[in-house]
C-alpha cells in the first residue's frame, strides 16, 4: 500500500505491506468556513469574554501595540486573518509607526526578510515593523520572577512595554502542551531560553499519562506566564488536515482559546 507523508512543502513516499496494516486514523471532518475572512471580521466584533477589539483600542488609544505572531513552522493563515485585524487597527485611528508585529520564535531560528515576505506578505512587511524574537538576547529580555513550578520568567521586552497585547495563533494538538495557540504565543514564544528550556523538560512529568488540557500542569503555567504578560486580546483559528479554517475565535485568553481547543479536540483526538 503506498502512502504519500506531508514533509515541509512536498512529501515522502512511503510503501507498506497491506498485511501489516491494523487501520488508517485520520481527524474526523469539518465543514470549512465559506467565507473565512468575514468569519474572521465577525469574531473580532463578536468576542469572547471581551469588549470588541475595535472599541478595546479606541478606549486604549496604544502607543505601543504588539502583535504576536507565530513563525514559518506553524501554518497559521495570515492572509486571512491580517486583513481584518488591520482594518480594525485603521478604524481606531492606530498609526502605523505604533505597531510592532512580534515573531513568536521560541528558540527557533530568527525569520528572514524573504520567510516574512512569504509567511505574512508584502504589505504587512512593508506597512509594520516586523521583528523576530531572540531567546537568546538577554539585552531584550525583561525579569518578572519566577513561575509557579520555581523557575525563572524571562519575557521579551517589546511585550513588557506594549500598552496592548494581542496574539495570533492556531490551535492544534500538542505532544506534551495538550494544544499550541492561546497561552503558547508568549510561553514559549516570546521568553528567554532559560525559561523555555525548564518548561520543555517538564514534560517528562505528563508524557506517560497527558493530562486532560485543562487540568495540565504546563499548559496552566503558560495560561499564567501570558497573564504575568498582559495578553489584552487573542485571535486564533483551527485548520483541517488540508489547512483550511474550520474555526475561527477571539477575545480572552482562555474564554476565546478554550473554544478553539474543544474544536480541534473534536477534530483530531481518538
Amino acid at each position: 500500500m503506498h502512502f504519500e507523508l506531508k514533509y515541509g512543502d512536498g512529501s515522502l513516499p512511503l510503501d507498506l505491506d497491506p498485511s501489516r496494516i491494523l487501520s488508517v486514523v485520520l481527524p474526523n471532518t469539518r465543514s470549512t468556513l465559506g467565507d473565512a475572512r468575514n468569519a474572521v471580521r465577525k469574531a473580532l466584533a463578536q468576542p469572547e469574554g471581551t469588549e470588541p477589539l475595535l472599541e478595546m483600542l479606541i478606549d486604549r488609544k496604544p502607543k505601543k501595540l504588539v502583535i504576536i505572531v507565530n513563525d514559518i513552522t506553524r501554518p497559521t493563515p495570515y492572509s486571512i486573518l491580517m486583513p481584518a485585524l488591520v482594518e480594525v487597527i485603521e478604524k481606531a485611528g492606530i498609526p502605523d509607526e505604533n505597531v510592532t508585529i512580534l515573531i513568536a520564535t521560541g528558540i527557533h531560528d530568527l525569520h528572514t526578510y524573504e520567510q516574512n515576505l512569504l509567511v505574512y506578505g508584502e504589505e504587512i512587511c512593508s506597512r509594520f515593523k516586523i521583528i523576530s524574537h531572540d531567546a537568546s538576547d538577554s539585552s531584550m529580555l525583561s525579569y518578572k520572577g519566577k513561575l509557579p513550578s520555581g523557575y525563572d520568567f524571562w519575557l521579551n521586552r517589546i511585550v513588557d512595554e506594549a500598552d496592548f497585547l494581542i496574539t495570533i495563533g492556531v490551535v492544534m494538538p500538542h505532544y506534551f502542551a495538550g494544544f499550541s495557540g492561546g497561552r503558547k504565543s508568549i510561553l514559549p514564544g516570546v521568553v528567554g531560553k532559560q525559561t523555555v528550556e525548564r518548561n520543555h523538560a517538564r514534560m517528562v512529568e505528563i508524557m506517560d499519562n497527558l493530562p486532560p488540557i485543562r487540568e495540565n500542569p504546563i499548559s496552566l503555567e503558560m495560561i499564567h506566564a501570558a497573564r504575568i504578560a498582559g495578553v489584552d486580546f487573542i485571535l486564533n483559528v483551527v485548520v483541517d488536515e488540508g489547512e483550511n479554517v474550520v474555526e475561527v475565535v477571539a477575545g480572552d485568553l482562555e474564554k476565546a482559546w478554550y473554544k478553539a481547543v474543544d474544536v480541534s479536540q473534536e477534530m483530531y483526538m481518538i
